[in-house]
């Protein structure tokens, strides 16, 4: 059985990206347990999602 998600991605950046929810970068947070850069400028989200990332072990400082 294959694992569903991105649970290789590295990075992801969503510089300016309208569209973008508390709930969708919650889900990155959970399906890419990997991520190490994760670039939220300009993005018009609330940070209910921090719970989450915070979790990230390999996240370095965020870019927002």
């Amino acid at each position: 059985m294959s694992e569903l998600g991105c649970s290789h991605l590295r990075e992801l950046r969503l510089k300016s990206c309208s569209g973008v929810t508390d709930l969708g970068v919650e889900l990155v947070a959970v399906k890419c347990r990997m991520l190490e850069v994760l670039d939220l400028s300009f993005v018009p989200i609330t940070g209910n999602f921090l719970p989450p990332i915070l979790l990230l072990q390999y996240l370095q400082p965020l870019i927002s």
